[in-house]
């Protein structure tokens, strides 16, 4: 292990979707802390405050996907020594350290003791080309379900003779918007996953599983290309999908395509409907 409070003071960051909370500070005082919105004005207030510290700054956070990635790429374009730990090492060190409660304010402190105890690993950003899908795709997700919205709609105003059909047709206008826009948006994606190889072989990859189409590929790119770690369980269900992730991994290492009989073979016997299912 690294020697703790050496030439730097370690920094924890809890992240969630609306907050960071910062625990931060050496050996030879006590943590000071910050709480800081999650947004961008707040990441600007978090760098301002860690850089007014007298001695360099070491900070870890967790893997939280979407959540995390643009503090994450915000405190790295400055300069800020960065690790984004793998939740599960995390928890494994939490339990070493007998902190069995959890509240943010225990979070951001254990991630304390994590940057000044543990081995550090500086996180890589993802490439341009990763970063620029992520963004496309959480756009098509946000489009996905405004046009689901829209198509209950139009089916309840089908059902109303009391509705105007100038309001049906307005509904059918705007479908057929978002639809236009989803296909520009998948087109771009696609465009952005060709020109990284990486990403292209692995997107090639995606489309050899069973039940993988486009969108499915699309959307899986997206999160492997920012995560690299385990899921929590849902019983058997996300048992399955644990091992179709695995799969995915192993052909990304591998370069090979995939093949249905390494992975329904491992899956547990008392799930057979699940190992059929498609991937929507």
């Amino acid at each position: 292990m690294n020697n703790p409070f050496s030439d730097f003071d370690p920094c924890g960051i809890e992240v969630s979707a609306q907050t960071l909370l910062a625990a931060l500070g050496g050996e030879a005082r006590a943590a000071s802390r910050g709480e800081f919105a999650n947004t961008a004005e707040g990441h600007r207030a978090l760098l301002a405050w860690l850089k007014r510290w007298k001695r360099p700054v070491r900070v870890v956070m967790e893997s939280t996907g979407l959540y995390g990635l643009d503090l994450a790429l915000c405190l790295q374009r400055a300069g800020v020594e960065l690790m984004v730990a793998n939740p599960r090492a995390v928890r494994h060190f939490a339990q070493a350290m007998m902190k069995r409660s959890k509240t943010d304010r225990i979070d951001a402190e254990v991630l304390r003791q994590f940057a000044a105890r543990m081995p550090f690993v500086a996180w890589r950003p993802p490439s341009a080309a990763a970063l620029k899908l992520v963004a496309v795709v959480r756009r098509l997700e946000a489009l996905t379900e405004m046009l689901a919205a829209e198509k209950n709609r139009l089916h309840a105003a089908s059902l109303s003779e009391a509705l105007p059909a100038i309001v049906r047709r307005d509904v059918q206008r705007s479908i057929q918007t978002q639809q236009r826009a989803i296909q520009r948006l998948t087109r771009a994606a696609q465009e952005f996953v060709i020109s990284d190889p990486e990403l292209g072989r692995r997107y090639q990859l995606l489309l050899s599983i069973p039940g993988f189409a486009t969108t499915s590929a699309l959307h899986t790119l997206a999160e492997l290309a920012l995560l690299a770690r385990g899921k929590t369980k849902m019983q058997a269900l996300v048992a399955v999908m644990r091992k179709l992730l695995h799969a995915i991994f192993g052909m990304f290492k591998h370069n090979q395509t995939f093949d249905g009989t390494k992975v329904y073979s491992l899956l547990p016997a008392t799930t057979p409907e699940l190992a059929t299912q498609e991937v929507a």
